[in-house]
């Protein structure tokens, strides 16, 4: 288990849920980028095709911005 995970299990304990709802789903649209990322890579390197730079790219949410939801 990471340790941004046990920090958020602590704040669910101390806080409640709905106080880290919003967080958990960062950590967690963060954890399916960085698998997104590691798939594209994998086909890049399958195609045999060089974008003649780095590409990282993290999408937390489709919609609006996590932090500017209520």
């Amino acid at each position: 288990m990471s340790y941004s995970m046990r920090v958020l299990i602590f704040l669910q304990h101390a806080c409640g849920y709905e106080y880290t709802n919003k967080l958990h789903r960062m950590f967690t649209d963060i954890s399916i980028s960085s698998d997104l990322n590691s798939s594209f890579s994998d086909f890049l390197s399958n195609a045999n095709v060089s974008l003649g730079v780095g590409f990282t790219l993290f999408v937390l949410q489709v919609s609006l911005p996590w932090c500017l939801l209520s």
